[in-house]
């Protein structure tokens, strides 16, 4: 298995550049720092993911396919992917629409995120199971929440 290449701020640029169009430079930062950086801030619309094994990928392209059916239940809202790909061969990523708020690392979750979280797996119930499957989420027996 060869080495994925580590994702670099000219790499993202290039990237994100080809796919928004236009002649001006992206800001481009790493969401969290570390030796391998998988997500960036694009600008303050946008967020990239790029998947730094096969494995992520394929978990990626599921999570695109399960986002897009659990999106009519939900009342809250989900990312939205503007564009998604590969970045290097067999490696994918996906530039989605900034969703509003912040990430739980940076703020405590508030009375109206619990709801919001409440909400959203109320919702993912309600998708049809025969319809997960087919993504490859796996059937499971149910778990009991007080547990």
């Amino acid at each position: 298995m060869t080495q994925a290449p580590t994702p670099t701020a000219d790499t993202v640029r290039r990237l994100v550049g080809s796919l928004l169009g236009g002649s001006t430079r992206p800001d481009v930062r790493p969401v969290a720092a570390g030796t391998g950086p998988a997500t960036w801030w694009v600008g303050d619309r946008h967020v990239l993911r790029l998947a730094p094994d096969r494995d992520a990928a394929v978990r990626q392209r599921r999570e695109l396919r399960l986002r897009e059916l659990v999106r009519p239940y939900l009342p809250v809202a989900v990312p939205t992917s503007v564009a998604h790909g590969e970045w290097a061969p067999g490696l994918t990523y996906t530039l989605d629409a900034k969703v509003p708020g912040g990430s739980g690392e940076d703020h405590d979750v508030s009375a109206l995120g619990e709801a919001d979280l409440a909400a959203l797996l109320t919702a993912v119930r309600e998708v049809p199971v025969r319809q997960a499957e087919t993504l490859g989420v796996p059937r499971s027996a149910p778990r009991s929440l007080e547990a």
